[in-house]
């Protein structure tokens, strides 16, 4: 009778354990590690953004919430946060393998409880509706949903929710990104706007060794759009090398595809913005006014991103100029230094990243880089990446409901500047003070601080 009590109690607690992924990780991360980490950045070499490798890539999420040690640990005990719904319920890891890179299962935030109620929560819900619902969608799969375009750097908030956020109602950028948005022809035809081609501007050939202006305008519009902005539904366009593939139809701005167009809105742009527009492919250098009003609209929405580079363009002095990859992985804005005409500017800017920066005492933004950064800590190839991940259970119509809310303002400008990316800038110009005290190599000293900040 005892033997069949103790079989019973232990048949109940493995059935009420919920789904967990197979290994155990741990979910803290040492300040003490996240000092050494940063360190490590600082002495990193003055590599561009749009130079990373793969891992490199793969691993900017986890690299945005070093160093922030109350935040992290209110954020980072997911696997106590974790909510379980009544109703049509799934089960599933919050990491997944796509394309050999281990990565986030968006839909774990469908397994939270509560309604998104901040600008943050609701722009990351309504995201990951526009990605993840209706589930037969063309980024789900049996695996799971992930991230657009995960080969790439790619902001990961739907670009078309934007509108009057970071560029104007009605402006050109509003038009090429609800075309783009449209993936069939009927409703791309439908748009007076749009049309339904196989051309394009956004060529995947080297732009280097050509003179054509509307390529250069349109591939720095387009680089602006996916790389600053945010992901859209229709094809990757800089994906089809037009050398050896044709570019398949798709719903497109009828501006996009006029080369005299394109061509007068370059002759707006100085000297050196046509350079940054090269060499500075993740800069929105296109967005950038007073010539990048044409594109983005004249409405304070419109100035966001210039508002953003100013952080680079108010800088003086070199020292001023915050260069490298570390203020990137800090602020979401990395800044160059030219010593040929002793100026700062913006060599990266990501609305991604400067907005989750912008937000790290909200529970969701925290969430969303703590769950990136249990993936991006697998190997590449990682056939287990399951067991890097979380256990989560979740309800189907709350991907619906999320389907309903609509993202508000985000972000206050002040002085030509955000105010939240003024006050992160001010965070880790302290932290960098603190990590080179603790590098200081005195006996007996490093270890106090670094367990008692």
């Amino acid at each position: 009778m005892m033997t069949s009590s103790l079989l019973g109690l232990l048949l109940l607690l493995c059935l009420s354990r919920p789904f967990a992924a197979a290994s155990p990780r741990s979910s803290s991360l040492r300040y003490e590690d996240a000092f050494k980490y940063n360190n490590q950045l600082m002495s990193a070499s003055g590599r561009g953004h749009m130079a990373e490798s793969t891992s490199m890539r793969s691993s900017r999420t986890k690299d945005l919430e070093i160093g922030n040690k109350n935040l992290v640990e209110d954020s980072i005990n997911l696997r106590s946060r974790q909510r379980f719904l009544v109703g049509t319920v799934k089960q599933n890891s919050s990491c997944i393998l796509v394309d050999d890179t281990c990565t986030t299962d968006l839909r774990y935030f469908a397994s939270l409880q509560g309604e998104p109620s901040t600008s943050i929560q609701k722009l990351i819900a309504r995201s990951i509706s526009d990605n993840c619902y209706p589930e037969d969608a063309t980024n789900v799969s049996a695996r799971g949903c992930p991230t657009r375009w995960i080969d790439y750097w790619i902001p990961p908030f739907h670009a078309s929710l934007f509108r009057s956020l970071l560029y104007c109602n009605g402006s050109l950028l509003d038009d090429a990104i609800t075309c783009l948005d449209s993936a069939s022809q009927t409703d791309c035809v439908a748009n007076a706007a749009c049309i339904w081609t196989n051309k394009t501007y956004v060529q995947t050939t080297s732009i280097y060794s050509t003179s054509n202006s509307s390529i250069y305008m349109m591939k720095a519009i387009y680089y602006a759009i996916t790389r600053s902005i945010g992901w859209h539904k229709g094809p990757m366009l800089e994906d089809y090398d037009l050398r050896y593939v044709a570019m398949p139809s798709y719903c497109t701005a009828r501006w996009t595809i006029n080369g005299t167009f394109l061509d007068s809105l370059y002759r707006n742009y100085s000297d050196s913005q046509k350079w940054d527009f090269n060499n500075y492919m993740y800069s929105a250098a296109a967005l950038m006014w007073p010539a990048g009003k044409a594109i983005t609209g004249d409405c304070p929405a419109g100035r966001q991103f210039t508002s953003w580079a100013s952080t680079c363009t108010n800088a003086t002095t070199q020292f001023a100029c915050k260069s490298g990859n570390f203020w990137f992985f800090q602020t979401g804005v990395e800044c160059r230094w030219n010593s040929t005409t002793n100026t700062c500017k913006a060599a990266s800017v990501s609305s991604g990243d400067i907005l989750l920066m912008e937000n790290l005492e909200d529970p969701w933004a925290i969430t969303y880089i703590q769950l990136g950064r249990l993936c991006n800590s697998a190997p590449y190839y990682a056939k287990n990446c399951s067991d890097y991940g979380l256990g989560f259970t979740y309800n189907t119509t709350r991907l619906e409901a999320f389907s309903k809310v609509q993202p508000e303002a985000l972000s206050k400008v002040q002085d030509g500047q955000s105010s939240g990316l003024r006050v992160r800038l001010m965070a880790v110009l302290m932290q960098v003070v603190v990590t080179a005290v603790l590098a200081t190599p005195i006996i007996g000293t490093t270890a106090v601080l670094a367990t008692a900040v």
